[in-house]
């Protein structure tokens, strides 16, 4: 986070880390590592992930638009 502090605004926000690593759906939010990633290491990143959801989503009707 304090990669992005400085500039001309001259703020940063400092947060509590423990409620980002506890488990829990209560405020539907959810939050998740940054990564700094070259063009060659996002493309490969995103397939993992893209792959990743394909393979979960697989038959389950939500995601299927109509289809099988």
């Amino acid at each position: 986070m304090w990669r992005a502090y400085g500039g001309q605004t001259g703020v940063a926000l400092v947060l509590k880390a423990a409620p980002f690593f506890d488990e829990t759906d209560v405020l539907r939010a959810y939050s998740s590592p940054v990564g700094y990633f070259s063009p060659e290491e996002f493309t490969a990143h995103f397939l993992e992930v893209a792959k990743s959801l394909e393979a979960n989503t697989e038959g389950n009707p939500i995601f299927s638009n109509g289809q099988k």
